[in-house]
């Protein structure tokens, strides 16, 4: 699975530089599968689309670097998560499923900082 951002880089590779592999092989060479959200037990590391460890790490990563903001997120500013997302976004190059992000964030700041 790939999100739109990956998508359309996949797609552009495979316009640019045309090959006879599938286009899911071509998605796993360029590492573009799509990070899949952690287990219910976030000590079991499942990978079926990429690794929900990874995605975990990016999103505690990411509430580190913006402290200010899941304060925010905490006294109930909900919109704000939207920029926590925006960096997790970032660092995982396209590759993260926003709205999963969305509620693996909202867990760890407003669910006590485990998922």
């Amino acid at each position: 699975m790939t999100t739109g951002t990956s998508g359309k880089l996949l797609l552009r590779h495979m316009l640019a530089t045309p090959s006879s592999a599938s286009p899911t092989q071509i998605a796993h060479q360029l590492q573009l599968i799509a990070l899949s959200s952690p287990s219910p037990s976030p000590s079991v590391s499942t990978s079926q689309n990429g690794s929900p460890d990874e995605l975990h790490t990016l999103c505690v990563e990411a509430i580190s670097a913006l402290p200010d903001e899941a304060a925010a997120v905490r006294k109930g500013n909900k919109n704000v998560v939207h920029k926590i997302v925006g960096r997790v976004m970032k660092n995982s190059r396209g590759r993260a499923d926003a709205q999963r992000v969305r509620i693996l964030l909202e867990k760890l700041i407003v669910g006590g900082g485990s998922a």
